[in-house]
């Protein structure tokens, strides 16, 4: 369990790192915490299952990008206490540090009581799902790979809209004012808002903090949007071929083309419906089965439906 040792190091390191005054070199530092955490994170876990090595490398890529996140996103020294700083680390997917400044300080917060029910519903209908897939898988009803690849939507409905809007809810009762991780991206006028405003809040707020306000700054928002999808592809490499070794440069096809098509939309595309929903939706599912390899889906997510007591 050397891994847990490594998360506790990159916690303190983190919280350490934003409590320092010298901004410009930290903010240059500070991005070599994740790219450790990924490389030691591998070694240290090289005799694991591809699926517990992938739940290494996330948490262990998460807690870095806590830290980095956190270092932008104040302009002075960090704002939050080691117990907040705990809570946002591990407590929470987004990439927002600054809500959790009120933790302890006020009762509650008013939320939202339907994102409460829209959370179990989701749970349970994602519970559901991942079950009649394993039905399916096990009883040989349907290609595996498709079964696998459909793997996606159950697990979806199970964290991010499931478990992360009866987050938003159990935190505002500590007086944390969250958003959900999504925002009904199935609303999305066009690609760009999509992956830009809809889909993912806390890689939204990352990209945001650390890519797009630099890189504003410059009137480079065109670059500051390749980089915000170059640094998806990675994370996704990290998270989906590099725990089974096999598909390397999948999902980083995937996020550049999609970059590429919000361009395009950009250019070209419009907004108004139907014309903005089926180009937003036949970009993202065209090239879908690039995002997940077909070594992934054997090696994690097939053991994982297999294993399933149905």
């Amino acid at each position: 369990m050397m891994w847990l040792l490594l998360l506790l190091f990159t916690l303190c390191a983190g919280y350490g790192c934003t409590q320092t005054g010298s901004r410009k070199l930290v903010r240059t530092l500070i991005w070599l915490l994740p790219a450790g955490d990924v490389i030691a994170g591998y070694s240290l876990t090289h005799a694991y299952r591809p699926g517990y090595r992938m739940l290494i490398l996330i948490v262990l890529l998460f807690a870095g990008m806590k830290a980095v996140t956190t270092v932008y996103r104040y302009p002075g020294k960090g704002r939050l206490t080691g117990l907040q700083w705990l809570a946002f680390a591990l407590g929470w997917p987004g990439m927002d540090p600054q809500p959790f400044e009120l933790l302890g300080k006020r009762n509650k917060v008013n939320t939202d009581r339907s994102l409460l029910y829209l959370g179990i519903a989701s749970f349970f209908a994602g519970i559901v799902l991942l079950y009649l897939l394993a039905l399916l898988l096990q009883h040989q009803l349907a290609a595996p790979y498709l079964i696998c690849l459909f793997s996606f939507l159950p697990f979806i409905l199970i964290f991010h809209i499931g478990l992360c809007n009866i987050g938003v809810v159990v935190w505002g009762y500590a007086g944390v004012d969250l958003i959900p991780l999504m925002e009904a991206p199935w609303r999305s006028e066009n690609l760009g808002a999509f992956w830009g405003r809809r889909w993912n809040t806390a890689f939204i707020q990352m990209t945001r903090t650390t890519l797009f306000i630099p890189f504003a700054r410059r009137k480079q928002p065109v670059a500051a949007l390749l980089i915000a999808f170059l640094m998806s592809g990675i994370f996704h490499e990290i998270a989906l071929t590099l725990p089974v070794g096999a598909g390397f440069g999948r999902p980083l096809l995937y996020f550049m083309l999609q970059a590429l098509l919000v361009l395009i939309e950009r250019r070209y595309g419009s907004s108004h419906r139907p014309t903005g929903l089926l180009y937003t939706w036949l970009s993202l599912l065209l090239p879908f089965p690039l995002l997940l390899p077909p070594a992934f889906l054997k090696e994690v997510i097939q053991p994982l439906l297999l294993s399933l007591p149905v």
